[in-house]
């Protein structure tokens, strides 16, 4: 590793760390009060963002047997036999 980025990247440790304790903070100045915990929530909600969503409808309406699919896959083991 050259030593120009070792430096960079150290520098960042304090950054990042620096970071978390402002978080650490905020979580605790905003715990004192329910209106300030559920503002705090809402934010890191919306920070994490949206992982993955599944329509449980939607999946049982297009649940069938892809008959096509399940022939091809027993064609490729059938390949490495």
């Amino acid at each position: 590793m050259p030593i120009a980025r070792f430096w960079l990247m150290h520098r960042n440790i304090d950054r990042i760390t620096a970071e978390e304790s402002i978080k650490t903070a905020m979580i605790g100045a905003s715990v004192q009060s329910g209106e300030g915990l559920s503002l705090l929530m809402s934010d890191l909600r919306k920070q994490m963002g949206t992982v993955a969503e599944i329509d449980v409808a939607a999946e049982k309406l297009t649940e069938q047997l892809d008959k096509v699919g399940l022939q091809s896959l027993k064609s490729l083991a059938s390949a490495f036999r």
